[in-house]
């Protein structure tokens, strides 16, 4: 890289003049090491030329317009380029103060550079809208799958109960004949309208449970019924947050 003869600077003298920490000036030293090279002194010190001090305010610049590395490289490598070609016809020494700036660099090559940030710029903003869309439509089906699971627990819960009641006047219902049937064994070793009033007395409260049995069905059922409207209405206030 040409390097200007004029006056040298220390880093922390470069740090005070473009008001930058010595760290970012090591860091950038880094990151733009293939248009940034620092010389150094036979000691390992670093000292600055004005074309040192010209490079880092250009990358200042536009830092401060958030270009990327990438970027900025390109451009100064194109500007470096040019400004070669120049000093060659007509060599005239560069101070800081003389330092293109932001926008005069970018409109090199006949405005392509800028046509062709702005493009980037607009990948970059549909690649942000993007990822956006799809954090939002991942909380979404999050949301979703939350609800669908505590709705299944719900419904499973709701089944798990009816069942049990179920079985369990089935199970009582079943000893209750088994104890009837017993008792007609016994009943036919009485005469015969013994056994016919009996049975009249076992129709009857036969009868009568069963009646009762269904009265017990159909209630729970009621029951059951109004619980299941619950929890439908309960989803239909939630399924909002699914859409």
């Amino acid at each position: 890289m040409r390097r200007s003869p004029s006056t040298t600077y220390t880093m922390k003298e470069v740090s005070r003049k473009l008001k930058l920490p010595t760290g970012t000036l090591r860091k950038w030293e880094q990151d733009f090491q293939l248009i940034l090279e620092v010389p150094r002194s036979r000691t390992g010190a670093r000292y600055y030329t004005e074309q040192e001090v010209e490079t880092l305010l250009q990358i200042k610049q536009m830092r401060s317009k958030h270009l990327s590395i990438s970027t900025i490289c390109s451009l100064l490598n194109n500007s470096s380029e040019e400004n070669e070609k120049e000093s060659a016809e007509s060599p005239v020494p560069l101070s800081v103060n003389d330092a293109p700036t932001i926008q005069q660099i970018i409109q090199n090559d006949d405005g392509k550079t800028l046509d062709d940030l702005k493009k980037l710029m607009e990948s970059f903003d549909a690649l942000k809208d993007e990822m956006i869309k799809e954090v939002r439509e991942e909380i979404r089906q999050e949301v979703r799958q939350e609800v669908l699971q505590e709705v299944k627990k719900e419904i499973a819960s709701s089944t798990q109960t009816q069942t049990m009641i179920i079985n369990e006047s089935v199970s009582h219902t079943t000893k209750e004949i088994q104890n009837l049937s017993k008792s007609v064994e016994n009943q036919q070793k009485m005469s015969q309208q013994q056994i016919e009033e009996e049975r009249e007395v076992n129709r009857q409260d036969i009868i009568r449970r069963e009646e009762q049995f269904i009265e017990f069905v159909k209630t729970h059922r009621e029951i059951a019924a109004a619980k299941q409207e619950r929890e439908n209405r309960k989803l239909k206030r939630l399924i909002p947050f699914w859409r």
